[in-house]
């Protein structure tokens, strides 16, 4: 899908519901990522609280492909900070934290036994 064929308008207006649905958080709109990676604006929007957009996210700050460049700054963190957001409504069941894999609380009061 070209640039020119996006709705850049529609997917501005249903992120910024999405985001005002969640406490307002209106100020983590991505104004970086619309104006120069509309695309990637829209595939955020489609996924968005779906598991797969958590692989995206993952895909996008984390690409498995050498060569690339990255992204701008501004971009990386507007990125960063809905990948973050995203992770903490556990749609993909990941776990949100590296230490919320386990279930139990007491296994980090353990001692090792000699």
């Amino acid at each position: 899908m070209a640039d020119e064929e996006l709705d850049v308008e529609s997917l501005r207006q249903r992120l910024m519901s999405a985001l005002m649905a969640e406490g307002d958080r209106a100020w983590l709109y991505p104004q970086e990522v619309e104006r120069q990676f509309p695309r990637i604006l829209a595939r955020i929007v489609e996924l968005w609280k779906k598991p797969e957009l958590d692989d995206f996210f993952d895909e996008l700050i984390t690409p498995g492909r050498s060569g690339r460049q990255g992204f701008p700054e501004k971009v990386a963190l507007e990125i960063f900070h809905l990948a973050t957001l995203h992770a903490s409504f556990r749609v993909s069941g990941r776990p949100k934290t590296p230490w919320d894999w386990n279930p139990d609380p007491s296994f980090f009061n353990r001692t090792q036994s000699s």
